[in-house]
Protein backbone atom coordinates (compact mmCIF):
# COMPACT_ATOMS: atom_id res chain seq x y z
CA UNK A 1 0.00 0.00 0.00
CA UNK A 2 2.93 2.43 1.24
CA UNK A 3 4.66 2.02 -2.45
CA UNK A 4 1.04 2.44 -4.42
CA UNK A 5 0.75 5.65 -2.66
CA UNK A 6 4.47 6.65 -3.60
CA UNK A 7 3.72 5.77 -6.91
CA UNK A 8 0.13 7.93 -7.34
CA UNK A 9 2.14 10.56 -6.18
CA UNK A 10 4.93 10.74 -8.10
CA UNK A 11 2.22 10.22 -11.17
CA UNK A 12 0.39 13.14 -10.04
CA UNK A 13 3.53 16.01 -10.63
CA UNK A 14 5.10 13.88 -13.46
CA UNK A 15 1.56 13.89 -15.68
CA UNK A 16 0.74 18.13 -15.83
CA UNK A 17 4.87 18.91 -17.31
CA UNK A 18 4.53 15.64 -19.54
CA UNK A 19 1.30 17.37 -20.79
CA UNK A 20 2.95 20.74 -21.22
CA UNK A 21 6.00 19.09 -22.98
CA UNK A 22 3.82 17.03 -25.66
CA UNK A 23 3.75 18.51 -29.17
CA UNK A 24 0.45 20.44 -30.18
CA UNK A 25 -1.43 19.42 -33.15
CA UNK A 26 -0.21 21.14 -36.27
CA UNK A 27 -4.39 22.26 -36.62
CA UNK A 28 -4.15 23.80 -33.18
CA UNK A 29 -5.01 27.40 -33.64
CA UNK A 30 -2.43 30.50 -32.98
CA UNK A 31 -2.82 33.75 -31.73
CA UNK A 32 -3.30 36.08 -34.74
CA UNK A 33 -1.74 39.54 -34.66
CA UNK A 34 -4.30 42.46 -34.95
CA UNK A 35 -3.92 44.19 -38.28
CA UNK A 36 -2.37 47.68 -36.99
CA UNK A 37 -5.15 50.85 -38.10
CA UNK A 38 -3.17 52.69 -40.71
CA UNK A 39 -5.46 55.40 -40.31
CA UNK A 40 -3.64 58.42 -38.31
CA UNK A 41 -6.71 59.78 -36.33
CA UNK A 42 -5.12 63.30 -35.26
CA UNK A 43 -3.12 65.38 -37.99
CA UNK A 44 -2.15 68.65 -39.60
CA UNK A 45 -2.50 69.10 -43.10
CA UNK A 46 -1.57 72.40 -45.83
CA UNK A 47 -3.62 72.33 -48.68
CA UNK A 48 -3.55 74.52 -51.63
CA UNK A 49 -5.96 75.45 -54.93
CA UNK A 50 -5.82 77.28 -57.92
CA UNK A 51 -7.83 77.70 -60.57
CA UNK A 52 -11.11 80.07 -61.97
CA UNK A 53 -13.25 82.10 -60.59
CA UNK A 54 -16.12 83.28 -61.99
CA UNK A 55 -18.00 85.92 -60.32
CA UNK A 56 -21.28 86.37 -61.32
CA UNK A 57 -23.27 89.44 -62.37
CA UNK A 58 -23.18 92.20 -59.48
CA UNK A 59 -26.52 93.94 -58.75
CA UNK A 60 -26.43 97.31 -57.20
CA UNK A 61 -28.57 99.53 -55.40
CA UNK A 62 -30.07 102.38 -56.60
CA UNK A 63 -29.12 106.14 -54.75
CA UNK A 64 -29.76 109.41 -55.19
CA UNK A 65 -28.13 112.38 -54.07
CA UNK A 66 -27.00 116.12 -54.92
CA UNK A 67 -23.93 114.83 -56.56
CA UNK A 68 -25.83 112.08 -58.54
CA UNK A 69 -27.59 109.19 -59.27
CA UNK A 70 -27.46 105.45 -60.22
CA UNK A 71 -30.55 103.64 -60.69
CA UNK A 72 -30.58 99.53 -62.40
CA UNK A 73 -27.55 99.16 -62.40
CA UNK A 74 -25.53 95.80 -62.22
CA UNK A 75 -22.22 94.98 -63.66
CA UNK A 76 -20.78 91.90 -65.21
CA UNK A 77 -17.21 90.41 -64.80
CA UNK A 78 -14.66 88.29 -67.02
CA UNK A 79 -13.27 84.77 -65.93
CA UNK A 80 -10.89 85.36 -63.36
CA UNK A 81 -8.13 83.48 -61.40
CA UNK A 82 -9.28 82.45 -57.56
CA UNK A 83 -6.29 81.14 -55.39
CA UNK A 84 -6.82 79.35 -51.79
CA UNK A 85 -4.43 78.41 -49.20
CA UNK A 86 -5.94 76.31 -46.19
CA UNK A 87 -4.26 75.20 -43.26
CA UNK A 88 -6.20 72.28 -40.38
CA UNK A 89 -6.17 70.02 -37.99
CA UNK A 90 -7.46 66.78 -38.94
CA UNK A 91 -9.92 66.12 -35.62
CA UNK A 92 -11.03 62.19 -36.83
CA UNK A 93 -10.71 60.54 -39.94
CA UNK A 94 -14.34 62.24 -40.77
CA UNK A 95 -14.08 65.71 -39.38
CA UNK A 96 -11.59 68.83 -39.82
CA UNK A 97 -11.14 71.69 -38.77
CA UNK A 98 -9.15 74.35 -41.12
CA UNK A 99 -8.49 78.36 -41.37
CA UNK A 100 -8.45 79.18 -44.79
CA UNK A 101 -7.49 82.66 -46.74
CA UNK A 102 -6.39 83.36 -50.72
CA UNK A 103 -7.39 85.71 -53.41
CA UNK A 104 -10.34 86.14 -55.80
CA UNK A 105 -9.50 88.40 -58.80
CA UNK A 106 -11.96 89.47 -61.81
CA UNK A 107 -11.73 92.36 -64.27
CA UNK A 108 -14.76 94.14 -64.49
CA UNK A 109 -16.52 93.31 -68.74
CA UNK A 110 -19.47 95.73 -68.60
CA UNK A 111 -22.15 97.02 -66.85
CA UNK A 112 -25.93 97.81 -67.87
CA UNK A 113 -28.15 100.54 -66.49
CA UNK A 114 -28.24 104.27 -65.94
CA UNK A 115 -25.87 106.99 -64.39
CA UNK A 116 -26.64 110.96 -63.70
CA UNK A 117 -23.75 112.35 -62.86
CA UNK A 118 -24.92 116.02 -61.92
CA UNK A 119 -21.39 117.60 -60.51
CA UNK A 120 -18.65 118.23 -61.71
CA UNK A 121 -21.14 118.58 -64.97
CA UNK A 122 -24.32 116.87 -65.83
CA UNK A 123 -23.95 113.52 -67.19
CA UNK A 124 -26.50 110.71 -68.20
CA UNK A 125 -24.94 107.25 -68.94
CA UNK A 126 -27.70 104.56 -69.60
CA UNK A 127 -28.33 101.12 -71.47
CA UNK A 128 -24.51 99.33 -71.48
CA UNK A 129 -21.95 101.04 -70.09
CA UNK A 130 -18.32 100.34 -71.35
CA UNK A 131 -16.87 100.32 -67.89
CA UNK A 132 -13.64 99.05 -66.59
CA UNK A 133 -11.65 98.17 -63.71
CA UNK A 134 -11.05 95.41 -61.37
CA UNK A 135 -12.50 93.66 -58.20
CA UNK A 136 -10.10 91.69 -55.72
CA UNK A 137 -11.34 89.46 -52.71
CA UNK A 138 -9.49 88.57 -49.99
CA UNK A 139 -11.68 86.31 -47.88
CA UNK A 140 -10.63 84.81 -44.23
CA UNK A 141 -12.65 82.04 -42.84
CA UNK A 142 -12.89 79.74 -40.47
CA UNK A 143 -14.10 75.85 -42.03
CA UNK A 144 -15.23 72.49 -41.41
CA UNK A 145 -14.79 69.73 -43.23
CA UNK A 146 -16.14 66.05 -43.37
CA UNK A 147 -13.84 63.40 -45.71
CA UNK A 148 -15.97 60.20 -46.96
CA UNK A 149 -13.51 57.35 -47.83
CA UNK A 150 -14.75 56.12 -51.18
CA UNK A 151 -11.82 53.62 -51.96
CA UNK A 152 -9.80 52.50 -49.47
CA UNK A 153 -7.11 50.68 -51.06
CA UNK A 154 -5.43 51.51 -54.05
CA UNK A 155 -2.50 51.41 -56.54
CA UNK A 156 0.62 53.05 -55.22
CA UNK A 157 -1.97 54.41 -52.45
CA UNK A 158 -2.75 53.64 -48.49
CA UNK A 159 -5.96 53.83 -46.46
CA UNK A 160 -8.27 56.29 -47.78
CA UNK A 161 -6.96 56.37 -51.21
CA UNK A 162 -9.85 58.56 -52.49
CA UNK A 163 -12.22 60.68 -50.45
CA UNK A 164 -15.08 62.80 -50.98
CA UNK A 165 -14.62 65.95 -48.90
CA UNK A 166 -17.58 68.53 -48.20
CA UNK A 167 -16.55 71.97 -46.56
CA UNK A 168 -18.62 75.07 -44.93
CA UNK A 169 -17.16 78.24 -43.72
CA UNK A 170 -17.70 81.68 -42.56
CA UNK A 171 -16.10 84.53 -42.06
CA UNK A 172 -15.08 87.88 -43.52
CA UNK A 173 -14.12 89.14 -47.11
CA UNK A 174 -12.11 92.06 -48.18
CA UNK A 175 -12.92 93.90 -51.00
CA UNK A 176 -10.90 96.07 -53.16
CA UNK A 177 -12.65 98.05 -56.01
CA UNK A 178 -11.16 100.24 -59.31
CA UNK A 179 -13.00 101.88 -61.51
CA UNK A 180 -11.11 103.21 -64.87
CA UNK A 181 -11.90 106.62 -65.80
CA UNK A 182 -15.39 107.06 -67.91
CA UNK A 183 -15.44 109.41 -70.26
CA UNK A 184 -15.12 112.86 -68.25
CA UNK A 185 -15.50 110.89 -65.26
CA UNK A 186 -12.20 110.19 -63.24
CA UNK A 187 -11.37 106.81 -62.22
CA UNK A 188 -11.82 105.96 -58.58
CA UNK A 189 -10.47 102.83 -56.10
CA UNK A 190 -11.85 102.12 -52.99
CA UNK A 191 -11.93 99.09 -50.14
CA UNK A 192 -14.33 97.77 -47.89
CA UNK A 193 -15.38 94.49 -45.62
CA UNK A 194 -17.98 92.34 -45.67
CA UNK A 195 -18.88 88.98 -44.12
CA UNK A 196 -18.68 85.88 -46.34
CA UNK A 197 -19.46 82.04 -46.54
CA UNK A 198 -18.64 78.95 -48.27
CA UNK A 199 -19.42 75.64 -49.73
CA UNK A 200 -17.17 73.34 -51.34
CA UNK A 201 -16.81 69.73 -52.60
CA UNK A 202 -13.98 67.38 -53.44
CA UNK A 203 -12.69 64.56 -55.24
CA UNK A 204 -9.01 63.67 -53.60
CA UNK A 205 -6.53 60.79 -54.04
CA UNK A 206 -4.21 60.28 -51.17
CA UNK A 207 -1.22 58.55 -53.22
CA UNK A 208 1.50 57.71 -50.01
CA UNK A 209 0.94 55.85 -47.01
CA UNK A 210 -1.16 57.59 -43.67
CA UNK A 211 1.33 55.79 -41.47
CA UNK A 212 4.12 57.36 -42.88
CA UNK A 213 5.19 60.96 -41.70
CA UNK A 214 3.20 62.90 -44.32
CA UNK A 215 1.19 61.63 -46.63
CA UNK A 216 0.62 63.67 -50.14
CA UNK A 217 -3.19 64.09 -52.14
CA UNK A 218 -4.40 65.60 -55.73
CA UNK A 219 -7.87 66.88 -56.21
CA UNK A 220 -10.62 69.15 -57.88
CA UNK A 221 -12.53 71.46 -55.86
CA UNK A 222 -15.64 73.54 -56.59
CA UNK A 223 -16.30 75.80 -54.22
CA UNK A 224 -19.12 78.35 -53.93
CA UNK A 225 -18.07 81.82 -51.93
CA UNK A 226 -21.32 84.44 -51.39
CA UNK A 227 -19.92 87.90 -50.14
CA UNK A 228 -22.43 90.49 -48.40
CA UNK A 229 -23.08 94.03 -49.59
CA UNK A 230 -19.85 96.65 -50.30
CA UNK A 231 -20.37 100.14 -50.53
CA UNK A 232 -17.27 102.35 -52.98
CA UNK A 233 -16.39 105.69 -53.65
CA UNK A 234 -16.60 105.92 -57.22
CA UNK A 235 -16.35 109.23 -59.80
CA UNK A 236 -15.59 111.00 -56.95
CA UNK A 237 -19.10 110.39 -55.32
CA UNK A 238 -18.72 108.86 -51.69
CA UNK A 239 -20.34 105.22 -51.54
CA UNK A 240 -21.94 105.59 -55.32
CA UNK A 241 -21.38 101.98 -55.74
CA UNK A 242 -23.23 99.81 -53.68
CA UNK A 243 -22.90 96.08 -54.15
CA UNK A 244 -25.94 94.01 -52.95
CA UNK A 245 -23.97 90.53 -53.03
CA UNK A 246 -21.37 88.72 -55.08
CA UNK A 247 -21.39 85.22 -55.70
CA UNK A 248 -18.17 83.46 -56.66
CA UNK A 249 -18.33 80.17 -58.55
CA UNK A 250 -14.90 78.38 -58.29
CA UNK A 251 -13.29 75.30 -60.16
CA UNK A 252 -9.38 74.37 -58.98
CA UNK A 253 -7.05 71.82 -58.69
CA UNK A 254 -5.81 70.67 -55.33
CA UNK A 255 -2.68 69.99 -54.12
CA UNK A 256 -2.37 68.70 -49.67
CA UNK A 257 0.03 67.50 -47.42
CA UNK A 258 -1.04 66.04 -44.40
CA UNK A 259 1.84 65.70 -41.79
Amino acid sequence: MIRVGINLALACIVAPNALAAWPQSENAESPVPERADRRVDESFFLRTSVGANVLASVPLESRSGPAGTISNMKIDFDTGIAWSLDLGWQASDLLSFELSTGIMYNDIDSASGTIEIASPSFEVLSGSIPLGGDVLQVPLMLGLGIDLPILEEAPLAGDAAMRLRFGVAGGGVFVRGALDDLGPLQGDEDTDMTWAMALSAALEWEWSERNGPSSYSLGITYRFVGTGSSSFDAFGIPGLIESKHAYNHQVMGTLGIRF
